[in-house]
């Protein structure tokens, strides 16, 4: 057991010491700059309302051949550290499967829940072998589904957001990449919607992916090098991808901040940069997380669906059909139990 602790330890101790390379992008659609000191710059406080978005999801029924998930998604508008509107939207979706010239099909019915604003339910169609949703090999499972329409949601909730703001700025959780069939659709809506009403868009990472040519995490390689002070770092790459019309940048959001993190905004908007992460400023000093929005984290926090909600659902769905219940019989709930 000691062995194999020093072994992990020499390895975490040979990345500690990796050189910081440059910024690396396997696809050609991203051209790289050289890192460089003069690529941070300061950043000065200002003010402006900034509304938060985040989504969660949970599966209520599962069974190989039907899926029931709730998707939520929650917004808060912040000026300053003050919340001053928040709300959130509930839908139910079912998704079943068929096949349709030997090709599996899923089929999913967003369904509003009792009290939502909207009224009528919406269909989408999803092919189980697209490479966008295939996971390796292999045609995506059932229960990928609601993920990737809570992605959706996210889209169209900024897209009805971007009206209420006012110039102000919308801050997404994640990146602003889309990458499933189908989401340019709504990315797009929020796009024009977030150009039309003078509404900054944006996204800022939790964690990043993205590494160096030497394999060092990019965001860990530039907060190594950059100033204590609040900074943002810029030119990172040039994005051409269709998918991805977004500037990319990195920020540290408090002195204090032990972390950067990857912000992105609408290529389209670029010049409005500077007071869009101005803003973030006032809303990132947070003692229990100093440097992340804390907007992001009251999103986070009710956009989640508790065990205990989901757990209710299932209860109140089974109750109510009893060839519901019948149908989703999963094996893993069945070893869970022997187990616990």
């Amino acid at each position: 057991m000691i062995e194999s602790i020093k072994r992990v330890n020499n390895i975490i101790t040979a990345l500690s010491s990796q050189q910081i390379g440059k910024p690396f992008f396997s696809d050609k659609r991203y051209e790289p700059f050289d890192i460089r000191k003069e690529n941070f710059h300061p950043i000065s406080k200002g003010q402006k309302k900034i509304c938060f978005i985040d989504g969660g999801n949970a599966s209520i029924i599962e069974a190989q051949n039907f899926e029931l998930s709730i998707i939520r998604t929650y917004f808060c508008i912040y000026e300053e550290t003050n919340k001053t509107k928040f709300g959130k939207e509930d839908f139910y979706l079912a998704v079943s499967p068929f096949i349709e010239n030997d090709k599996l099909i899923y089929n999913a019915e967003l369904i509003p829940t009792t009290g939502s604003n909207n009224s009528e339910s919406l269909h989408l169609v999803f092919t189980a072998s697209d490479e966008t949703l295939k996971m390796g090999k292999f045609d995506a499972e059932i229960g990928t589904i609601a993920g990737i329409v809570r992605r959706f949601a996210e889209w169209s909730a900024a897209s009805k957001l971007a009206n209420l703001l006012n110039e102000g700025i919308i801050v997404m959780d994640g990146s602003l990449q889309t990458g499933y069939i189908g989401e340019n659709v709504y990315a797009e809506a929020a796009h024009n919607s977030a150009i039309k009403n003078d509404a900054i868009l944006s996204g800022l990472s939790k964690t990043s992916s993205l590494l160096t040519t030497t394999g060092m995490n990019l965001m860990a390689a530039l907060n190594k090098i950059g100033p204590k002070a609040p900074w943002y770092y810029n030119p990172i790459a040039n994005i051409s991808h269709p998918d991805h019309a977004a500037e990319m940048f990195a920020v540290k959001l408090h002195e204090k901040a032990s972390t950067c993190y990857r912000y992105e905004i609408l290529k389209h908007q670029k010049d409005k940069f500077k007071e869009a992460i101005a803003a973030l400023i006032f809303n990132s000093r947070d003692p229990r997380y100093l440097g992340y929005p804390y907007g992001l984290i009251d999103a986070d926090n009710f956009a989640r669906v508790t065990e205990r909600e989901r757990l209710m659902l299932k209860n109140l769905f089974s109750s109510h059909s009893k060839k519901l219940e019948e149908s989703a019989g999963d094996a893993h709930e069945v070893i869970n139990r022997i187990i616990m």
